[in-house]
């Protein structure tokens, strides 16, 4: 029985880390906002699906965050495409050698210098893999 209890929590703490691993998120500020990651694991590109107000949101420029620089793999942005009013889509592809890790531990992954209706900016979709390109578990807040 104490060998069953013991297993059991074992199993529930991996499951619980595996969960708190590539958390993104939106810290907003008067003129930009700054997209972070916390507990990044080996993460060699993202995507973002991010969603806004349609008349009163503007995003003038997008650029490479702190935490990216700290990878020797070369970090390249991918759009922002707005294929519809209230709707950008936009990330970032390493390429390096298949033995460089991607970014790990928690920062800002990338900046975006916008004006209007801040507030109403949400990350609706998020994608994420590993240098290799297999995908890994991410969620956002």
């Amino acid at each position: 029985m104490y060998f069953r209890i013991i297993l059991f929590l074992s199993i529930l703490f991996i499951s619980f880390s595996a969960y708190a691993d590539n958390t993104v998120g939106l810290d907003k500020k008067t003129d930009q906002i700054l997209v972070y990651v916390k507990d990044a694991n080996d993460i060699g590109a993202f995507e973002i699906e991010l969603n806004y107000h349609p008349t009163n949101f503007q995003i003038n420029e997008i650029k490479t965050g702190e935490l990216l620089n700290t990878s020797k793999r070369k970090f390249t942005l991918i759009g922002p495409v707005s294929k519809e009013p209230g709707k950008t889509n936009f990330g970032f592809f390493s390429m390096g050698g298949l033995d460089e890790k991607g970014i790990m531990g928690s920062g800002i992954i990338a900046v975006i210098h916008c004006h209007g209706d801040i507030a109403s900016a949400k990350i609706r979709k998020l994608k994420v893999s590993d240098p290799k390109g297999n995908r890994k578990y991410a969620r956002y807040e």
